[in-house]
């Protein structure tokens, strides 16, 4: 679309008070309008703060897909307003030897119920006493339980038995 191209801040505007008919029409249409406007990010966000929390999900869904580098340069931002699906798109698509595993699992929201296995395997590669200490101060519940899975997954797999077993036994549940 021409309109999303040269002035997505209008185009946004007018999606949003002109098709209120079929939700699936208008994420479909506000997609579109994020995807020419991820090349601006912070303009993008800046607008979607002043509509709800929903279309800030959704905008950041579009930089996930078209500008991984704004997303991993502002992992605070993304980690307080993403959903689950932002989320797990930032877990597919980034590359994790920089360093950025452990700075987003620690972002990341205790409520937050995404596959931490990618981002855990590479922060026990580069830091393990670091993400086994950050895994030991998570309250109870399901990241501390799949974080833990994937230590003992870890230690397996490394030859660690006991070490596998002394983690599996802190599960709860664990039989």
């Amino acid at each position: 679309n021409v309109w999303s191209h040269s002035d997505p801040a209008a185009a946004a505007a007018w999606v949003t008070a002109h098709v209120g008919d079929s939700e699936e029409k208008r994420n479909a249409m506000m997609d579109n309008v994020f995807m020419n406007w991820a090349g601006e990010p912070s303009a993008m966000l800046q607008w979607a703060a002043t509509m709800d929390a929903d279309t800030v999900r959704a905008a950041w869904g579009q930089i996930v897909s078209f500008n991984l580098e704004y997303t991993t340069a502002h992992l605070e931002e993304f980690a307080a307003t993403a959903d689950a699906a932002a989320y797990e798109a930032l877990i597919s698509r980034v590359d994790f030897s920089d360093g950025t595993a452990g700075r987003m699992l620690q972002l990341m929201p205790d409520d937050m119920n995404v596959s931490i296995e990618r981002p855990m395997q590479s922060w026990l590669t580069e830091k393990p006493e670091e993400a086994t200490e950050w895994v030991r101060g998570l309250p109870e519940g399901a990241r501390r339980t799949n974080a833990t899975n994937v230590i003992v997954t870890h230690l397996n797999d490394t030859g660690d038995h006991e070490g596998a077993f002394a983690w599996a036994a802190t599960m709860p549940h664990w039989c």
